[in-house]
């Protein structure tokens, strides 16, 4: 199964004009960057089957998760921003909350 976000979804998320493709290659790169994120971190896969695979409120959750990603990622270059009071920024919470909804538990 395809990732559920497109490129233009990452583009509507990061308030860029679809007819602006001057960051399509970066943000598509941001899309898969996520995606395997996504995977990774939930120990689900988008291509899996049967009772594995993702219901459709589970897209939903990992759809949102993507696109906030894909905005963190675009929006933040670095992996560590600091403001002008010196105070560092990480991936935002919602993305935790997200994924704790959706994460298959460790043993």
């Amino acid at each position: 199964m395809p990732l559920p976000i497109t490129l233009d979804d990452a583009k509507a998320q990061c308030r860029i004009p679809l007819t602006d493709t001057a960051e399509n290659a970066l943000l598509q790169s941001y899309v898969v960057v996520a995606g395997a994120a996504f995977e990774q971190l939930s120990k689900r896969s988008f291509d899996a089957t049967g009772d594995e695979a993702l219901t459709a409120n589970e897209l939903a959750i990992a759809g949102q998760w993507l696109r906030l990603l894909v905005a963190h990622l675009y929006e933040n270059r670095q992996p560590v921003l600091a403001d002008v009071r010196a105070v560092a920024v990480e991936v935002p919470q919602t993305l935790d909350f997200l994924m704790d909804l959706i994460r298959v538990p460790s043993l």
